[in-house]
C-alpha cells in the first residue's frame, strides 16, 4: 500500500532537521569542551612554569647544585614522582622536579608554603641517591 518513496517523502524532512540540530548541538558541545580543556591546560602550564622559574632562580646558584649538577640545563616538574614524593613525605605541598646539567642529574624536591608563593624547604637528590638540603 505505502511505498518506501512515500514514507521517505513524508518523514525525511523532519528527520533531517532533527539530525542537523543534534549535529549542531554536538559540535558546539565538542568545541566548548575543547576550549575549556585548552584554557585549563594553558593555565596549568603557565602556573607550573612560574613555579619552575621561581625554584630555578632561588636554588640555581646553590653550592650543592653547582657541585653535583652544574649550570642547570634541564628542569621540569615530574607529576608522577611528585605524587610519590607527597606520599613519601606525607605532605601535599611537595613538588618534585627532574634536574640535569653538565655534571649530572637528579631530582629536586621542594615544599611549598601554603597560602604564599614561597618555599619552605628544598632537597637535591642526585642520581646516585645522595641527598643535600638546599636551605
Amino acid at each position: 500500500m505505502f511505498s518506501p518513496q512515500h514514507r521517505q517523502a513524508r518523514f525525511g524532512g523532519a528527520q533531517k532537521v532533527v539530525l542537523i540540530v543534534l549535529a549542531a548541538v554536538g559540535g558546539l558541545a565538542l568545541v566548548g569542551c575543547l576550549s575549556c580543556g585548552g584554557l585549563a591546560w594553558f593555565g596549568w602550564s603557565a602556573g607550573m612554569e612560574a613555579i619552575a622559574t621561581e625554584v630555578r632562580s632561588k636554588y640555581g646558584d646553590n653550592p650543592a647544585i653547582q657541585e653535583h649538577i652544574g649550570e642547570i640545563e634541564g628542569f621540569s616538574m615530574n607529576f608522577t614522582k611528585s605524587q610519590q614524593a607527597r606520599e613519601e613525605y606525607g605532605n601535599d605541598d611537595v613538588l618534585l622536579f627532574d634536574i640535569s646539567g653538565p655534571k649530572g642529574s637528579g631530582e629536586m624536591i621542594i615544599e611549598r608554603q601554603r597560602g604564599t608563593k614561597g618555599f619552605s624547604g628544598a632537597i637535591l637528590r642526585t642520581e646516585n641517591g645522595e641527598e643535600f638540603d638546599l636551605d
